[in-house]
């Protein structure tokens, strides 16, 4: 049933309708939460019905919301209420491509009737380039091809051009995770021809511009897209479509039978050009143009005015096309290429003018780095802008986890490493003067921009960020799951800032910006802790804590000295108008950086400013906050084990070690083994996470969020779904999460915050009765050394004799060991750190993580032997390290009963070895103002 308007979809208010076909119905919807406008495609009835075509549906949808480049319309999410379900996507004003060809055509049939050759015509206009238009479809392309994505359905009206003249392409790969059975009329632009399978022999694309395999129901790769847009490019060309026909048969048979009409190309076109369209449509895909890149390099070549040279280059081509242009149009690309010298001259003037007058123009830079340095991503932003914009601090990645901080002045060559900085996430003093960073011992230091000996401030183990005040405040996020603290340039015991907001179910604020005046602080703060897309941008007074929202669904908000907040919200930098004294916002937001490197796991972006409006950022995005799950054996060897993509957390074999529970997003799902079938154990409303079987196998037991009135407690449900959820702990107040079961199943050891600083953790032990019902927990494990934490992660031995955790004792999480239940000593099992002890139920052996978020993440095994009552470890040993996701707070991985595999996270996506050095724009300012300005009309 069609949608009125004013009608409510989740968030979303539609406003009217934009259109509807195959794909089902699209409306023009405002976004409550982000306050913007959108396309939303309800998809049809009988396909949301269907369960297996919509769970094909979602898991491409979520590799296509990955995509995010300027020429790509992106696509948010996914829309469900009551029986609706709807694609949230980019909305994009302008009309398609096919309808500014039809108004092309109207002039060419008028020039037609006048008996002038369509040939004979300047294939270029002033209103309307081919070749601008192609480029920027091409760039798309690549964009997507680059990430194994190819389009399926690419035709001219799927291509809109914005007033702007910004080319977007629309429903990337929605012809594969969409099936649509529609027809219509036109046959040039018919809905797509498709069935509910998308495996190799199926046809799906639409007729006129469907490639030879795919016409004949043949597998597909890129070079399908490469047909079509060729298809495109030569309906541009010409004004008529490549192949046309009477009924989608006839069209069909031309793509397989016919060659193209290439009289119809304007003889006005560079050969260059003939050859891409030439090169674009041969039928046999072995000899197509390989890759699409070198069609985006062909008509920049063209548009740059150096096609002449790559034309002559190659005559046995230009012999079969001919060269029909006269003497003068020869020359013409010598001749742009002159100006085009001379204009570049006349901008660096220009610039010379700016900088020295002060007429702010924005200008990007690259700021190449060695290549043997490779940026410290893993633990937040990398780099930072000192106030006055005249250096750059960032850390380096020396080894996994581990990183260098190196300061560099922008008008040097290259960096400096400040010695004995060993650490991450650096931040300014006001003056310049110091640097700030995160020590890899677990400390917060600052050193000297010139060098010298680091200074210790205080325990900081997070590295989640810290923002030095005009008053010499350091506002700092401690810990993974804590609130705000302050501390001195001197050091000292850490003063809470922030309070972590219960009724929100608060775990986190972090990413802190002092605003001027050193009143109020801007941070983060979230109730996951793993996924920061549904975060919030929130300010508080550091002299009362007291904080308000200022932007919902956001993340890694920071103040522009210019009057602007950005913040990050589904892959981009945004900026609205803010008023730091009033805390307060106003106008509407616009998009100022669509492609930054965000990372949903942490709620960071990698983006830096000075005072004087120089930005410094990493292009493209980081990897998704999506992993799947491997089997790996001691030597490090990977073996797929459930391959499809999931916000995966803390996967936990069964005691048998017949299934593997996992958390995705806030449900428990139940992997078997034998049958290799997900099973969805629980349903969100309220979560249920962190899964730990009980020893008999027959119960899971999990952390269940505030809701319906039960209280941030642990519950507990039969593993074969059978029954429903019991309370083990009623009226917490406190979030509280399971860990581990003593090998008898008489007492839980769980990790909970701290009731006196809201903090993350204590070890905690919950007793059974013995007709099966909890008692009351007792405290374990308190915070040792100071206010900002004690230990977690605890882990019964095979025995019940020890517990393993993690703790903080050292200012390094380190692995401990104590007896149980105690009294006794306490030995240190890790030398450099680790997290998530889990001992093997097959030897003396107990493993742990070491490393960081990203990168090389290593496995350690200690070996261990017991006299008496004293617990002998040995020396902790790699057994193997590779690229695996630790996916903190929650483990990192299981060791499965046999001892000799575990559960791995492997993240969805390539790393990049080499990234896209830092990208410098001077004037940055300017630039966001004037987006700001443009939205706000």
């Amino acid at each position: 049933m069609p949608l009125t308007s004013g009608a409510k979809l989740g968030s979303y208010e539609i406003l009217s309708p934009l259109g509807a076909g195959g794909m089902g119905e699209v409306y023009r919807a405002r976004d409550s939460k982000l306050n913007r406008e959108v396309a939303l495609k309800v998809l049809p009835t009988a396909f949301a019905s269907d369960a297996e075509r919509m769970a094909r549906f979602q898991r491409e949808a979520q590799l296509l919301a990955s995509l995010n480049h300027p020429n790509i319309a992106s696509i948010y999410g996914l829309e469900e209420s009551d029986s609706v379900r709807a694609l949230v996507m980019e909305l994009v004003e302008g009309p398609t491509l096919a309808e500014l060809l039809e108004t092309r055509n109207s002039k060419l049939e008028t020039r037609n009737s006048a008996s002038v050759p369509a040939a004979s015509f300047d294939f270029r206009s002033s209103d309307f380039d081919p070749l601008l238009i192609a480029k920027q479809i091409a760039e798309a392309l690549e964009y997507a091809h680059e990430r194994g994505i190819i389009h399926r359905d690419l035709k001219p009206a799927n291509i809109k051009i914005t007033p702007d003249g910004e080319v977007k392409v629309l429903d990337f790969g929605l012809a594969k995770a969409l099936a649509s059975e529609a027809s219509g009329t036109n046959l040039a632009n018919s809905p797509t021809i498709s069935i509910a399978a998308t495996q190799a022999g199926v046809i799906l694309g639409t007729a006129a511009y469907m490639s030879p395999e795919q016409a004949k129901g043949k597998a597909v790769d890129r070079r399908t897209d490469i047909w079509a847009f060729g298809c495109v490019l030569y309906e541009i060309l010409t004004g008529k479509p490549t192949f046309e026909g009477e009924t989608v048969s006839d069209v069909l048979a031309a793509v397989i039978m016919r060659d193209p009409d290439w009289s119809a190309v304007p003889q006005s076109t560079p050969v260059a050009i003939q050859r891409l369209v030439r090169r674009c449509l041969i039928k046999d895909p072995k000899q197509r143009l390989r890759d699409i890149g070198e069609a985006r390099i062909a008509i920049e070549e063209t548009l740059n005015g150096t096609e002449f040279v790559a034309a002559v280059s190659d005559r046995r081509t230009d012999e079969k096309i001919g060269d029909h242009r006269s003497p003068l149009r020869r020359a013409l690309p010598w001749v742009v290429a002159g100006l085009t010298t001379v204009a570049m001259l006349i901008a660096l003037y220009a610039y010379w003018r700016t900088a020295r007058f002060g007429w702010p123009a924005p200008v990007e830079l690259s700021l190449n780095l060695p290549s043997t340095q490779q940026l410290f991503t893993t633990d937040g932003p990398a780099m930072v802008l000192s106030p006055d914009g005249s250096r750059i601090a960032y850390a380096v990645e020396t080894s996994p986890g581990i990183g260098q901080i190196y300061v560099r002045e922008l008008d040097k060559a290259e960096g400096a490493p400040l010695q004995g900085a060993e650490g991450s996430a650096p931040f300014f003093s006001p003056d310049g003067q110091w640097i700030g960073y995160f020590g890899s011992d677990g400390k917060l230091y600052k050193i000297s921009v010139f060098g010298g000996a680091p200074v210790a401030l205080c325990n900081a183990d997070s590295r989640r960020g810290a923002s030095w005040g005009e008053d010499g405040t350091i506002v700092f996020t401690p810990t993974f799951t804590s609130p705000l603290y302050r501390t001195s340039p001197v050091g000292g015991t850490p003063v809470i800032v922030t309070h972590l907001d219960a009724g929100k179910a608060e775990v986190s604020h972090r990413w802190p910006q002092i605003l001027p005046g050193g009143k109020t602080v801007i941070f983060t703060g979230s109730s996951d802790n793993n996924n920061f897309e549904h975060a919030e941008v929130e300010a508080a007074s550091l002299s009362t804590g007291e904080a308000k929202v200022l932007v919902e669904n956001a993340y890694f908000g920071r103040y522009l000295p210019s009057g602007y907040l950005t913040y990050v919200s589904e892959g981009t930098l945004f900026a609205v108008p803010f008023d730091p004294k009033e805390v307060k916002l106003s106008g509407t937001a616009a998009p100022v950086l669509p492609n930054i490197q965000a990372d949903l796991n942490n709620g960071s972006a990698q983006f830096s400013f000075s005072g004087n409006g120089t930005a410094a950022y990493l292009k493209g995005q980081g990897l998704s906050a999506q992993v799947t799950v491997a089997l790996v054996d001691r030597k490090g060897v990977a073996t797929p084990l459930i391959q499809q993509p999931g916000n995966y957390f803390a996967a936990r074999f069964s005691p048998d070690g017949k299934r593997l529970a996992l958390q995705d997003a806030g449900n428990v799902l139940v992997y078997d083994l034998a049958r290799a079938t997900l099973t969805p154990l629980t349903f969100s409303n309220p979560e249920c996470t962190h899964p730990v079987w009980t020893p008999d196998n027959r119960r899971i037991t999990c952390f269940r969020d505030s809701a319906l009135g039960i209280g941030p407690g642990i519950s507990w449900l039969p593993s074969d779904g059978s029954g429903s959820m019991e309370t083990l702990t009623k009226g917490a107040t406190v979030r509280q999460f399971p860990f581990s079961w003593s090998p008898n199943g008489k007492t839980l050891a769980f990790a909970q915050f701290s009731q006196k600083t809201g903090g993350c953790c204590e070890i905690w032990m919950l007793p059974m009765g013995p007709n099966g019902q909890p008692g009351t927990p007792i405290p374990f494990l308190k915070a040792e050394t100071s206010e900002l934490g004690g230990g977690g992660a605890p882990a019964f031995s095979p025995d019940g004799r020890w517990l393993a955790y993690q703790g903080y004792a050292s200012g390094v999480i380190q692995v401990y060991v104590v007896p149980y239940p105690g009294p006794g000593g306490r030995w240190q099992v890790s030398v450099s750190g680790g997290l998530f002890p889990t001992w093997s139920k097959t030897g003396h052996e107990l493993f742990f993580l070491q490393g960081g978020l990203r990168g090389q993440l290593a496995l350690e095994e200690v070996a261990y032997s017991v006299e008496g009552n004293s617990f002998q470890p040995g020396k902790p040993t790699v057994l193997f390290h590779g690229d695996f996701e630790m996916r903190q707070p929650l483990p990192g991985y299981d060791v499965a009963p046999d001892g000799k595999h575990f559960a791995m996270f492997e993240p969805v996506g390539e790393r990049t070895a080499a990234p896209a050095p830092p990208t410098v724009v001077l004037n940055w300012f300017t630039r966001v103002a004037a987006m700001v300005a443009t939205s706000q009309k």
